[in-house]
């Protein structure tokens, strides 16, 4: 750590100011150059003024610092590209009237090159040796009512006194917006989008007149009626660095020469971890506020070469294009830690081409109606699949149902064990889940994949949805799950009940299978006049060609009796289908299914004595089926169907037993 003496602290301010005094005087000089800076500082002191607040961020930076170290040591073992994710955002443009395309209502082209530019950044690409943060930001494409959008919403400002004249009032005592009165005119979930808006102006006091507020955004834990990103018009363009630096912060990212104080004085840097801007390859340094150093000049805090860090997207000067490693972690780790919810939105996703079927409907209220105990899930999970931040029903505001059937969704595959845990506080609780996996538009009680009565308070119910449940269900196609919490000690219920104190909430989860075929049921059944019937559903089928009706004498050794085609229309379907055929029991003969098997057998010995093996067992079998009249049936049949696609892959069936002694 460099330790700066109270003279050199006041030289560097000197020179600081000469600076920026040196900018001003070029704009009166006739340059008419501008400084803008970003507001995020004062806003996250605001943030944290409180001791409640304080202690909030500093929980969020804990666990940050705890995935950070995750990700380092991931990548000290593995050179695995990690996993890209992609953030639905929305631009909410607060004009004033002014038509699509002009200066103050950009066009929807110059917004989608702003989100360009942004990822070319986070990629990577735009410094040219930067570092790839694996987040994307991609317009929403599915609106909070499920309908289809542009992710770029567009509203008329002047319903706000001062707007049109002045726009948005970051601090002073002009007339105009303030940013919770903006934000109230259009806003979509936190948690599900992220939120950016773009103003006319950000007017500020105390600063010169060619300074500007170019944009502010607000760090994670903000409340989520303020949580987002304002922008000044004038940032909108294909080359700014302004939207990538406000979304660091959005993302835990502090300013590279933060110290907590001012601009003026360098951070201390004895645990890089902890102090400045908490990342350790960025060397505290002061704002180069207008200006981009040249690498190989001195950087007065360290008293070492700038190198890469007047490139950095995190600090105010005019070259900015690049982060560090250190920041890709640290932002990586504040999406999996506090935005972990935009992981699984669904806003980025076009509306799905049908919903989950409608069920029995969920009441809107409960039986103890206004209750205070706060019953309800609070967190609901499919890891990698579905996550869902709840409140229950009383800090949702007396909700006792919310649909998120059409915002969240689970893709999984029929074949794989997936956990499904559901938390709920501060009182014990009853939870069910129910899963509607025929899309019958009913829980059934087969359906019914978690029952739980947590022990203590908070509580984590966890249960696995194994293949075994999803056996029957329709794949291709959106499914409801119905989720419910009561108190432990209410009435017991169902998925069509009135709750008590808690609430429900509904999913939709989508399956699918990379098998050729998905059989449901088959049964076996003989008449009295010696006829076997035989029937089979398939839930699903790929590629599918025909079926073969297969029987046996001992379960081991089958033998072909019927072909029978596919009814999939052009080989594939996701709906249940259903077969039928029947076969002449007295005409299945016991030695001949045995026969088979005894072949087989000595064909895979030497050449000479499976040819020797195969004649003699031939004449032994032609004698056998000599006798005048049909052969014996044997006293067991046994018959499993086999599903034979269009490359020739065999799917068996599960083998049913018939018993000819009845």
């Amino acid at each position: 750590m460099v330790v700066l003496q109270p003279e050199m602290k006041r030289t560097i301010a000197k020179y600081f100011y000469i600076g920026l005094l040196g900018i001003l005087y070029s704009a009166l000089t006739g340059v008419n150059a501008q400084v803008g800076i970003c507001g995020f500082d004062r806003l996250h002191k605001q943030q944290i003024a409180s001791p409640e607040n304080q202690s909030a961020v500093n929980q969020i930076n804990t666990a940050i610092a705890v995935r950070q170290n995750s990700l380092r040591l991931r990548r000290s073992v593995t050179s695995a590209k990690p996993v890209t994710y992609e953030i639905p955002v929305v631009v909410h443009v607060v004009h004033s009237g002014e038509p699509v395309g002009s200066v103050y209502n950009p066009s929807d082209a110059s917004i989608q090159q702003m989100i360009d530019f942004v990822n070319r950044t986070y990629s990577g690409e735009a410094g040219g040796n930067g570092v790839n943060i694996p987040i994307r930001f991609k317009l929403a494409r599915r609106a909070p009512d499920c309908g289809p959008t542009t992710g770029i919403v567009r509203v008329d400002g002047s319903v706000i006194p001062g707007y049109a004249q002045n726009g948005l009032v970051y601090s002073g005592d002009v007339i105009g917006a303030s940013d919770l009165a903006l934000k109230n005119l259009s806003r979509w979930p936190n948690t599900e989008y992220y939120n950016i808006w773009i103003v006319k102006d950000i007017k500020a006091e105390g600063l010169p007149d060619d300074v500007y507020i170019a944009a502010y955004a607000y760090f994670p834990g903000a409340s989520a009626s303020r949580d987002g990103t304002v922008l000044r018009f004038n940032t909108v363009n294909a080359t700014s660095a302004t939207l990538p630096h406000e979304l660091g912060h959005a993302f835990a990212l502090y300013h590279t020469f933060d110290d907590g104080k001012d601009e003026e004085t360098c951070a201390d840097n004895a645990d890089c971890a902890r102090q400045g801007d908490m990342v350790c390859d960025t060397d505290p340094h002061l704002s180069m506020i207008g200006t981009c150093p040249n690498p190989l000049d001195i950087n007065p805090c360290t008293n070492t070469p700038f190198e890469a860090l007047p490139f950095n997207v995190m600090n105010y000067g005019t070259c900015r294009n690049r982060f560090t490693q250190g920041q890709a972690d640290r932002a990586l780790a504040a999406l999996l830690t506090s935005r972990e919810s935009l992981i699984y939105s669904q806003g980025g996703n076009a509306p799905l081409g049908s919903v989950a079927k409608s069920t029995c409907p969920a009441f809107l209220d409960v039986v103890q109606a206004r209750n205070v105990a706060d019953i309800g899930p609070k967190l609901v999970e499919i890891p990698g699949q579905l996550y869902n931040n709840s409140n229950g029903y009383s800090k949702d505001g007396y909700i006792g149902y919310i649909d998120n059937s059409c915002k969240k969704e689970a893709k999984m595959d029929v074949s794989s064990n997936y956990i499904l845990n559901t938390s709920t506080s501060p009182n014990r609780q009853r939870v069910k889940v129910w899963i509607d996996w025929n899309n019958s538009g009913s829980f059934d009680s087969t359906e019914l994949v978690m029952n739980s009565i947590s022990p203590t308070g908070t509580y984590i119910h966890s249960d696995t949805l194994t293949p075994l449940m999803m056996s029957r269900a329709i794949i291709n196609t959106p499914l409801r799950m119905r989720v419910a919490a009561d108190f432990y000690d209410s009435p017991d219920y169902d998925a069509c009940s009135k709750l008590q104190f808690g609430q429900m909430e509904d999913y939709t989860v989508i399956l699918s299978s990379t098998a050729p075929v998905r059989f449901g049921n088959i049964t076996v059944s003989k008449t009295t006049d010696n006829i076997l019937n035989i029937g089979w559903t398939t839930i699903s089928e790929i590629s599918s060609d025909h079926f073969e009706l297969q029987v046996s004498g001992d379960g081991v050794n089958f033998k072909t009796v019927e072909t029978i085609s596919s009814k999939a229309n052009t080989g594939s379907s996701s709906e249940v289908l259903s077969y039928s055929s029947s076969i002449e029991y007295s005409k299945i003969s016991v030695v001949g299914l045995s026969i088979i098997g005894l072949w087989g057998l000595a064909l895979s010995r030497r050449k000479r004595w499976g040819y020797i093996a195969f004649f003699f067992l031939s004449i032994v079998y032609l004698a056998c089926n000599k006798k005048d009249g049909p052969s014996p049936a044997p006293k067991d049949v046994f018959v499993r169907v086999a599903h034979v696609s269009a490359n020739k892959t065999v799917t068996y069936s599960s083998v049913v037993k018939v018993d000819n002694s009845r």
